[in-house]
């Protein structure tokens, strides 16, 4: 509920304030829907489970001694994730006016795709890896985590559908008003570079949810910030050879870096017995999308032979028709490759939908 109810208050701050206080309305609709869905959705769901609040003023308390300890080190490393887009507003300001405001909605339609796999996979299994570690069963939460990487891994050919639709994703999300056409050429221009992270942005959430559940929040927060900051040069090498597509090709390569290293890491350290079928598949899964996607761009060719995507409704059809004829090709691909993972989330959504009915 929290991200929801956060973003409905951004809305309705600027549906309700704007007319008085101008732009100042969403940022108290951030403030609102921060304090609502953050907290006091989460106390009140506490409060029905039972808890209750209470202050040991004892000093020196042995849980609040570990709490810190924990917590620091995390809050640290939650906000070396925000430096993405300090970084890209940093570097982009050296750029012609627009160039910031297009890696922003480019980063934003990315982030879409990323939180529709992995957010909520991050999310809904930290308590499965924190319950594993906890009970010391480490092969579990290995097979745990092998699997949602090979889901995460399912990014990939998305990823590469949305390379292939960005101009009519773009006009279809933000072409209007003062976003004319030309605001969607260089959007979709950079989009492209930045949806080569995208399988590092999901896969990011799950891996370092691996090393918070077994209560080691200090190396993910010492890593992050070390890689962030062995990052500013391709920010600054991107920007000089390649301008913004430069610095956005270098978000990708920069988290891509990080999460491979920090994976290879956890592998290495926990003795993760299965890592390297999920290397093999990840790789056989971007390998494959490669010519998944060169076909989508022969279709998508004809159908602007045929259909002029210069409007709303033209391009929300050209979207449905690639999409639909994508997702086809991929399950067809699913079951003749037996690519397990593919099938057996069929399989499941089949049986779930039997037992509904």
């Amino acid at each position: 509920m929290a991200p929801l109810v956060y973003n409905i208050g951004i809305i309705a701050g600027g549906i309700w304030l704007a007319p008085y206080l101008g732009m100042v309305g969403f940022s108290w609709g951030v403030l609102a829907g921060a304090f609502v869905g953050n907290f006091l959705i989460q106390f009140i769901g506490a409060y029905r489970l039972g808890l209750r609040p209470v202050i040991d003023w004892a000093p020196g308390h042995p849980d609040f001694k570990k709490y810190l300890l924990i917590s620091l080190p995390l809050m640290l490393g939650l906000t070396m994730t925000f430096s993405t887009e300090i970084f890209f507003k940093i570097f982009g300001s050296f750029l012609a006016p627009g160039n910031i405001a297009g890696l922003n909605y480019s980063l934003r339609v990315m982030l879409m795709l990323v939180a529709f796999f992995g957010q909520a996979v991050g999310v809904a299994s930290f308590p499965f890896m924190a319950r594993l570690a906890a009970q010391n069963k480490m092969l579990e939460m290995h097979q745990l985590l092998n699997n949602t990487m090979r889901y995460l891994a399912l990014v990939i050919p998305f990823a590469v559908l949305v390379m292939v639709l960005r101009h009519e994703i773009i006009r279809v999300l933000f072409q209007r008003g003062a976003f004319d056409a030309a605001a969607t050429h260089l959007t979709a221009g950079l989009l492209v570079y930045i949806l080569m992270g995208a399988f590092a942005f999901a896969a990011q959430t799950v891996v370092v949810r691996g090393f918070y559940a077994l209560q080691n929040t200090l190396f993910p927060a010492l890593y992050g910030t070390i890689a962030v900051i062995i990052s500013l040069p391709m920010y600054a090498i991107g920007l000089r050879l390649m301008g913004a597509k430069g610095v956005a090709l270098a978000i990708a390569i920069s988290v891509t870096l990080q999460v491979i290293v920090l994976f290879v890491i956890w592998n290495h350290r926990y003795d993760n017995p299965d890592s390297r079928s999920v290397y093999a598949f990840i790789l056989k899964t971007a390998l494959s999308s490669i010519p998944l996607g060169l076909m989508m761009v022969w279709l998508r060719k004809y159908l602007v032979a045929w259909i002029d995507p210069i409007s709303f409704w033209e391009s929300v059809l050209i979207i449905a028709v690639t999409g639909s004829i994508f997702c086809a090709v991929l399950v067809c691909a699913a079951f003749l490759f037996n690519i397990r993972v593919i099938r057996g989330f069929i399989i499941r959504k089949k049986t779930n939908n039997l037992t509904v009915d």
